[in-house]
């Protein structure tokens, strides 16, 4: 059970990181990123991005035993 919902917990999570770096990374006006940072600054994105698919893929990772 515990298992199952850690899986569960992984995979929205790594969703919604993967989303939210993607909005980052094409559309920053949107999340009003550009007022906060360089509008040349693309490396927080792609770490967000990359972080959620390292989440995804953890989460796919585990299986039923």
């Amino acid at each position: 059970m515990m298992k199952n919902t850690l899986k569960t917990v992984l995979l929205i999570l790594g969703i919604l990181l993967s989303f939210y770096g993607l909005l980052s990374l094409f559309y920053p006006e949107l999340l009003m990123l550009e007022i906060l940072s360089s509008s040349g600054n693309t490396k927080q994105a792609v770490a967000i991005l990359a972080l959620g698919v390292l989440t995804l893929l953890s989460g796919l990772g585990f299986k039923k035993r």
